[in-house]
């Protein structure tokens, strides 16, 4: 009645089944492991030299390559091979037999007669499967011999995917920049670059003859170092030019009396610019600019003429009037100021035209003419604007002037 109930021969290749299945499962552990360093290993040293090229879209893209392509390197041969690789169930039992001595070697017999289909009722066939099956239950059907590796291949695990996420959170700012440009392969290879320089005016179109400043801005880096490349219309490559700061941040270089089409870009720190275009066309520019300052009445100071202007350094609440002569004839003249405001100027004598504005605070104004196209045009670089700290009252005696005896 018992063997009538209970299939010894499906209960053993029952067990085999269990044994199989937690032998995959340490050999997927293992692979994850595997493929966890590896790729943290890679990203490691794709992140550092990203961070040497300074995120260039060309490294991006290889870097992007490298990694993804040994991640799936390590996924076929360390979890996807191992696990579809074929395990016979007497493969499996001797596995068994050898990790645990006390089956000695009757669990294979029994595999081998339960998979033949020999006649379980046969007494010598019978007491062998029971015989292996009763050895099975006592090893706890062989669970003890893969827990210790499966409990030590989670841990690895776990560790290896804390230490990813510390690495990347605690590390420093470019392995986070790193994880973004590598780990979303579908963005833009210059969008994920954290370093950049912004350059003014980009492409433009200036007066031939007239000077441009260009205004360079770091992003995402410091360095005082930066330098403008210049190449002209009958230059062979591009001649460096320093840039210097200017106080804000910024850096600044000027190119003195563009007469040919010129291509400029600004370079720091191994990070590049675009390359920009500066056309040349005979616009009106700037000849001559005269100034005079009306200070506020309480300083009781005279009104003061400059000949050749520019810049205003200035009380604040002084009145600036301008006086500018372009270079050709244009139809219209106007102040543009750096908060934004215009500031029309009316026609002069000799082609000349005036305007004024009141100083009130740091900043810039520019002077820009009108074509004969109806086309604004900067008519030299943005002057600068400071304002001067207004000292504090004085008092001083005319009459009598020297010291001197009070008669009686």
């Amino acid at each position: 009645m018992r063997r009538a109930n209970r299939r010894p021969d499906l209960e053993i290749l029952g067990v085999i089944g269990q044994v199989r299945r937690r032998w995959r499962l340490k050999l997927l552990l293992r692979g994850l492991v595997i493929v966890g360093a590896g790729a943290l290993l890679t990203f490691l040293v794709s992140v550092v030299g990203l961070q040497t090229l300074r995120f260039q879209p060309g490294a991006v893209q290889i870097f992007r390559i490298v990694l993804w392509v040994a991640a799936a390197a390590l996924v076929l041969w360390s979890v996807i091979l191992p696990l579809f690789r074929r395990i016979p169930d007497d493969r499996v039992a001797l596995y068994l037999e050898e990790h645990e001595s006390s089956l000695q070697s009757q669990l294979l017999a029994a595999v081998e007669s339960a998979k033949a289909g020999k006649d379980v009722d046969h007494g010598l066939v019978a007491a062998i499967i029971d015989r292996a099956v009763e050895r099975m239950r006592r090893i706890d059907n062989g669970r003890q011999i893969e827990r210790q590796a499966i409990r030590r291949s989670s841990g690895m695990l776990g560790g290896l995917t804390l230490a990813s996420f510390l690495i990347i959170l605690m590390g420093p700012s470019y392995f986070r920049h790193g994880a973004s440009a590598l780990l979303f392969p579908a963005r833009d290879a210059e969008s994920v670059n954290p370093y950049s320089v912004s350059v003014e005016p980009g492409d433009t179109t200036i007066s031939r003859n007239s000077d441009q400043l260009v205004t360079a801005t770091l992003n995402g880096f410091a360095s005082s170092e930066v330098r403008l490349f210049v190449s002209g219309a009958e230059s062979n490559g591009y001649e460096a030019v320093p840039m210097i700061e200017d106080g804000a941040g910024a850096f600044e270089g000027l190119l003195l009396s563009v007469a040919d089409e010129t291509r400029y870009y600004v370079e720091s720190n191994g990070v590049r610019s675009g390359t920009f275009t500066i056309g040349v066309a005979d616009l009106p520019a700037v000849d001559r600019l005269a100034m005079e300052y009306v200070f506020p009445s309480y300083t009781g100071l005279a009104p003061r003429t400059f000949e050749y202007g520019g810049d205003v350094a200035a009380l604040s609440g002084t009145t600036v009037h301008l006086n500018v002569t372009p270079t050709i004839e244009t139809p219209g003249a106007r102040v543009i100021l750096d908060g934004g405001d215009t500031i029309s100027m009316a026609p002069a004598p000799e082609g000349t035209y005036g305007g004024a504005f009141r100083v009130r605070q740091d900043g810039f104004y520019g002077i820009q003419f009108q074509t004969h196209e109806g086309v604004w045009v900067a008519g030299a670089p943005d002057y600068r604007v400071d304002v001067l700290t207004d000292q504090g009252p004085s008092i001083s005696f005319n009459k009598p002037g020297r010291d001197t005896q009070v008669s009686s």
